[in-house]
């Protein structure tokens, strides 16, 4: 058996280990939003916050910023985002 096929169980048993966790790390931080866990809120209204100081004078980041979060209502809405 050569040194190339014993490695590859091991990458690949590495890659699901790695797919396994991310999905793990996703889930649990998904509950905690649907829950609304208050840390997590608190670390996202001050990234969001941060976020707004650093492109409120900037009026180019300004309309992209806001063209994306009109385009992102319009879909979750269901209303047609695109022309016609």
């Amino acid at each position: 058996m050569s040194a190339c096929a014993i490695g590859r169980p091991r990458r690949t048993l590495a890659a699901l280990v790695t797919v396994t966790v991310a999905a793990l790390v996703f889930a649990v931080l998904l509950v905690l939003v649907r829950l609304q866990w208050p840390p997590l809120e608190s670390v996202d209204h001050g990234a969001a916050a941060r976020i707004n100081r650093l492109i409120a004078g900037e009026h180019a980041l300004v309309t992209v910023v806001n063209a994306g979060c009109s385009r992102t209502e319009m879909i979750s809405s269901g209303r047609s985002a695109g022309p016609g």
